[in-house]
C-alpha cells in the first residue's frame, strides 16, 4: 500500500506538517466509525451475534482492544445529541481524544469557543433539545496558528497558555 519513503530529505516543517494532515485523516475516519457504530448499535448486530455488549463485538470486528472499542462506543453514545462535536471531528480540525474528553462534559460549556473563536455566537446545543443547532461552516486550517494545540512555543512543554507541563512527563 504505502512504499518505503525516505524523510530523510524532508524539511522539518513538512514533516510535521504531514503528522497534522495524518491525524485529521484520522479524525475524519473516527467520525465515519461513529456513525456506522451508531446505526449498528441500532440495529443491535451485537445482541444478534451473541456479543455481551457494543464495546465487545467493536473490539472482536476490528481487532482492536477492549480499551479502545469501549472509547470508540462510549465516545459515540456520548456524541449522538452532540452534532458540534461530531461536526468537529467530521472537519478534521480536532482529534478523537479532544473529542472524547469533551463528551464526557454533559453540558456545553463554551468549548467550542475557546478552542475556535470563529465558533462564537453560535447557538448553543442543550442535549436532549429537539432543536438542532446550526453548526455552520467549519473551523479554519488546522495548519492554523491561532488553535492552542498549534501554537506552541519552542519549547514543547509549554503550551499557548504558559502552563508548564510536568517535567516528569516530558520526552
Amino acid at each position: 500500500m504505502f512504499g518505503v519513503v525516505s524523510y530523510q530529505d524532508w524539511t522539518t516543517d513538512q514533516l510535521e506538517q504531514e503528522l497534522l494532515a495524518d491525524e485529521a485523516e484520522r479524525s475524519r475516519l473516527a467520525a465515519k466509525d461513529l456513525a456506522i457504530l451508531e446505526e449498528l448499535d441500532g440495529r443491535q448486530v451485537a445482541t444478534g451475534d451473541g456479543c455481551r455488549s457494543l464495546s465487545e463485538w467493536t473490539a472482536s470486528r476490528l481487532d482492536v482492544s477492549r480499551e479502545t472499542a469501549k472509547s470508540l462506543v462510549r465516545t459515540m453514545r456520548r456524541t449522538i445529541d452532540r452534532p458540534d462535536l461530531r461536526a468537529e471531528l467530521v472537519s478534521g480540525e480536532v482529534s478523537f481524544d479532544r473529542v472524547e474528553a469533551l463528551s464526557r462534559i454533559l453540558v456545553d460549556v463554551g468549548l467550542c469557543e475557546h478552542t475556535f473563536p470563529e465558533c462564537a455566537g453560535r447557538q448553543r446545543y442543550e442535549p436532549g433539545s429537539a432543536q438542532k443547532p446550526n453548526i455552520g461552516p467549519p473551523p479554519t486550517s488546522i495548519s492554523s496558528s491561532n488553535h492552542p494545540w498549534t501554537s506552541r512555543g519552542g519549547d514543547c512543554g509549554e503550551d499557548s497558555t504558559g502552563i508548564q507541563e510536568p517535567s516528569s512527563t516530558r520526552h
